[in-house]
């Protein structure tokens, strides 16, 4: 996944494509969560919308960045937060590597988005690329999809 993305359009509208497709959720998601944002960066670890695998009819809301269960201290989850060892989890070796191993299988979800940046290296510099879907009824706007993404559960003891 990309380390920098955006969530540009309003919760309605996303359920409202969402209902275009045939997914429809139960209630409005929690309304002091920030469902729309211009930029977040992995490193941050908010709090952003996600559509689990344990709820499909449900907005929720997750911090981003894995802490797999087996979690051990807080000074773990730091490690891994700071290092940024779970934002990213590659499909060459999501079923491979200890922390997403078990949670590809059973803890997936969508994260939805209206664009991302992607890094180009171009000489001895990096150049951010804005990827993003237009719309086809309305050119001005930006259309949503999801990442896919994993989560567990864990609890600092």
């Amino acid at each position: 996944m990309c380390y920098r993305f955006s969530n540009v359009q309003e919760e309605a509208e996303f359920r409202k494509q969402m209902r275009l497709l045939g997914k429809v959720f139960r209630d409005k998601a929690d309304p002091e969560k920030r469902f729309e944002f211009y930029h977040t960066n992995g490193f941050a670890h908010e709090e952003l919308p996600v559509i689990t695998q344990d709820k499909p009819d449900e907005i929720s809301y997750m911090y981003w960045g894995l802490i797999p269960a087996g979690t051990k201290s807080h000074e773990d989850k730091v490690k891994y937060w700071k290092m940024g060892y779970t934002l990213n989890a590659r499909s060459e070796e999501i079923f491979k590597t200890w922390s997403f191993r078990e949670n590809i299988k059973t803890h997936r979800c969508l994260i939805p988005a209206t664009r991302f940046f992607e890094w180009r290296d171009m000489g001895k510099g990096k150049y951010p690329y804005l990827v993003q879907i237009k719309s086809s009824n309305f050119p001005d706007d930006t259309q949503s999809f999801c990442f896919a993404g994993v989560y567990d559960h864990w609890v600092d003891k």
